[in-house]
């Protein structure tokens, strides 16, 4: 059975939380900013690094800021979880699958991020979606569409995301990773998992 399986980053794959405390450290440190009580948006709303920097009140302190968060990045691999790589490796075994990066952010930083920590395993991909709009779910039925397949999971560690897809495409199978432990609501997932290696169980159960 053709299967597409789209696959989150922030939270699923990339332990966001780790990271962003990180950048935290940088902003407060070159910058005297406090990174979380500022939080810039773009007008798509989602967080935007460009304007973040911006906040850095003098040219010498936003040059230092800079240097240091590229010095982040380039670290990006050391924030995958530890069963990221492992979970695409064992998508890709089965060729009929489909497997799709479906991430929402601010592009250029989302990009520099992914492109950053997966390097060449960015071709166990067979594309990567970036949205920059305010949910995933109005591109569902497009990327579903396009790759014809008979079942479609889609692995994500946001409640709401999920909840929207499941309007969007009731037959979607959803996965929640929940690795932060921060479900203290009821969601609509379908199945909820602490990490991948849970979920390529589930994604896998009908081969």
């Amino acid at each position: 059975m053709r299967k597409l399986v789209l696959v989150d980053f922030d939270g699923t794959l990339f332990d966001i939380q780790a990271f962003a405390r990180e950048m935290a450290k940088i902003f407060q440190d070159c910058g005297g900013i406090d990174f979380f009580a500022t939080f810039p948006k773009n007008a798509m709303g989602t967080y935007s690094l460009q304007r973040h920097i911006g906040l850095v009140p003098t040219r010498y302190k936003r040059k230092r800021t800079k240097r240091y968060l590229r010095e982040l990045f380039a670290r990006s691999p050391q924030f995958l979880f530890g069963d990221a790589l492992n979970f695409l490796l064992l998508l890709r075994q089965n060729q009929q699958n489909a497997v799709v990066l479906f991430t929402r952010g601010e592009r250029e930083y989302q990009d520099k991020k992914v492109f950053q920590a997966l390097g060449a395993n960015r071709n166990l991909f067979d594309k990567i979606m970036i949205v920059e709009g305010a949910s995933k779910a109005s591109h569902i039925k497009k990327i579903s569409g396009f790759y014809g397949a008979k079942r479609i999971f889609f692995v994500d560690d946001s409640p709401q995301e999920l909840i929207d897809a499941k309007i969007a495409a009731p037959d979607i199978v959803t996965i929640l990773v929940d690795r932060y432990q921060r479900r203290g609501h009821c969601s609509s997932e379908d199945f909820s998992v602490g990490n991948l290696a849970e979920a390529i169980k589930i994604i896998r159960h009908d081969e």
